[in-house]
Parts: structure tokens; sequence; C-alpha cells
């Protein structure tokens, strides 16, 4: 491998300016924010259920989870593009009814089809009128895969381009395929170091997000060190990840990294839940509020508060408190777990071992702490 120094990517690091172009923002990140599987372990609220989830980027992969886990009902509401969303929303539902598993997995970008076929399988959908309307003014996204619209895939296939290049094909290997253990001594003894991976992998991310205008997934990359970021990756498993497996495995190894919702016993529950969710128009406080006190046996807030000031956040989580029942659960994938606790409600006792356990378990790329709170 040659060294090619700390001075040679300096002028990358530098941002660039973003596009004039910015897509509708749920179009951002239509599939995984965080790791689904953890947002069902972390309510813990077992078949039968009813849980309110909130949504920032058009994803509610999480909500689809909580329906195959067996929830009585999930709510569902977005903090951004609530019209985006909800086309998104109702155009997963759809494809998950209507196809097989694996053209749906096809259709919405999870394993590999030609654009044509996308759009093919797309006009075999009953969908509203102004679904379709929505979708002719996005066919460029539709056609792409739902699951290929984020930042992340562009960073991930230049980081598998740059990894293959200056890697030996056995430590390659061993930092993909490996198990943990020897992912991380690969990791410690052929990337942990100043220099030339440290300056290469921002370069990645500042290419990753100029694909993708507007997206800030990555910002974990490029805001501190893109080491800790990479060393979370390897950590995690990059196949581990279906958002990241795209980039590194074909759609074998891809169809062995989905969540169990996506598998074909989960998703056969999937369908057989899917008239249990209901898609609020509302922003996730007023759709809260719109709610009785104890309504819901867990809410899941995903990485909404990140996006909220303090005052924001404050209301939010006090709605959140009032409309989960005494034992119940509120759970966050927050980057900013320390200002969550300056502001939670006393009615919440915070979860550490729990989080803990989630931490270990934790598949998504670049998310942080999961925060664990019991309503008293």
């Amino acid at each position: 491998m040659i060294d090619l120094g700390d001075s040679c990517f300096d002028a990358a690091t530098t941002p660039l300016p973003e596009a004039p172009w910015r897509p509708s923002p749920a179009l951002l990140h239509a599939g995984f924010t965080h790791d689904p599987e953890v947002a069902v372990a972390a309510l813990e609220a077992g078949p039968g259920a009813r849980i309110f989830v909130a949504d920032a980027h058009g994803g509610a992969e999480s909500a689809l989870a909580h329906l195959a886990a067996g929830a009585a009902g999930v709510v569902v509401a977005s903090s951004q593009d609530p019209d985006a969303f909800g086309a998104i929303l109702r155009l997963k539902v759809a494809a998950h009814r209507q196809l097989t598993r694996l053209d749906a997995l096809r259709l919405l970008g999870l394993l590999r089809a030609s654009f044509a076929s996308r759009l093919a399988l797309f006009g075999a959908l009953a969908l509203p009128a102004e679904d379709r309307r929505f979708w002719d003014r996005h066919a460029e996204a539709l056609g792409n895969g739902l699951f290929s619209v984020g930042a992340e895939v562009a960073l991930g296939r230049l980081l598998r381009d740059l990894l293959r290049a200056h890697l030996p094909r056995d430590a390659y290997r061993a930092l993909l395929y490996g198990d943990r253990a020897e992912r991380e001594a690969t990791f410690a003894a052929r990337l942990d170091r100043p220099g030339f991976w440290r300056h290469a992998v921002r370069l990645c991310a500042l290419r990753g997000r100029l694909a993708e205008p507007g997206d800030d997934a990555i910002g974990t990359f490029t805001r501190g060190d893109p080491m800790d970021a990479l060393r979370r990756l390897v950590r995690v498993g990059l196949p581990g990840s279906p958002v990241w497996s795209r980039a590194f495995c074909n759609d074998a190894g891809v169809l062995a990294t989905l969540p169990r919702h996506l598998l074909p016993s989960g998703h056969e529950r999937l369908r057989a839940q899917l008239d249990r969710l209901e898609v609020r128009a509302d922003p996730p406080r007023l759709a809260l509020a719109s709610e009785p006190g104890g309504a819901f046996d867990g809410v899941d807030l995903g990485n909404v508060p990140d996006y909220l000031d303090d005052g924001s956040r404050r209301w939010l989580l006090l709605e959140a408190a009032r409309a989960t029942r005494p034992g119940g659960r509120v759970v966050l994938a927050s980057l900013e777990p320390e200002a969550i606790d300056a502001v939670a409600p006393p009615s919440f006792a915070r979860l550490p071992a729990i989080e803990d356990a989630l931490a270990e378990r934790d598949r998504a790329p670049v998310w942080g702490r999961w925060c664990v709170f019991a309503v008293r």
C-alpha cells in the first residue's frame, strides 16, 4: 500500500459548496435510518402492543418492523415533508402487499434491478391517483430504487473501491467478512492511524455528500474524526448493515443481512399486519398530543429529537411521556444523548444497562447512542 501522507487530501477536506438542486427531504432517506431490529428490541412492547413511531426521513422501516413483531397497531408520523412521507410509506405497503417478497425488494432497491424493470413493477401496483402523480414527478428516485437515494450508498461504494485498492486481498476479506475480533484486529493493524486513511475516508464522505445534495446522513464522517465512524462500521460488520451490504455484497449477501421483517417468515407476518398501520399527516408532537394519556405501550422517536432545539425537544418528550402508559418505554437513537438527558421530563427513568446491550446489537452504520427511558 502506498502512503500518500497527511497533505495529499487537504484540499478535499474543505467543505464544498452545495449544488442548488434539493430533492424532497423525505426522499433523502427512504430506507433505513436506524436498525429496525434494535428499535423493536428497545421497546420490548410484545405482541398486541400499540406503538407510536416518529420518522425524520420517510423510511419508517421501524414501523414495519414493529408490525411484523406482532404490534396490534402502529401509528406513524413524519417530522419532515409529510406528503412525500405518506407517498413513500404507501408505496412500501403496496409493494409488500401486492408483490412477491423478492419483487418488492427489487422495486424498493434492496436487490438489483434495472431502471425499466422497477418502473414496470411500479406500474403493476394499485395506488391512489395522487401517489401516481407524486412518483411521476420522482421517477428517477423510483427507478434507481428508494434504498439507493441516500449518500450512504455513494459513500459505501467509494469506501469499497478505496479498501480494494489499498488493502491486500486477505486483509480486505478479513475486514469485511471476518468475525468481530478479526475485523477489529485488521482495522487496528491496517487502518487505525493518522495520515492517508483519515483523509481518504473524509474525501469519500465529501464525494458521497456531493453525489446526493442536501444529505446529512454521513455527517459523522465529516464533522469529527472520520476514522471513528469507519471504526463503528468495522465493529458492527460492513455486510451486517442492509444499507452498506449493497455496496459490498451481491444479492445473496444482501438477502442474508436483511432485518427480520424482510426475511421470508417475517415478511409473511408483515403482510398480515399491514392493515394495522396508521399514517398521520401531523408532525410527531401534534400527533402525540391528539392521543389520550397512556394511549401507547411504547414510543419510538428514532433520531427526530436530534433535529430539534431544546424547547422543541422538551415539548416532544413531554408529549411522548404523557401518551405512554406507566411502565412503557420511550426510545430514540441520538447523536446527542447528553442534550436529550438535559431536557428529559422527570417521569423518564434512563435504562443504561439496556442501552449497552442494544449498542452491541445495533447494525446501523453511523447513528449514535440509543437512549431508552421507562415512563414512571
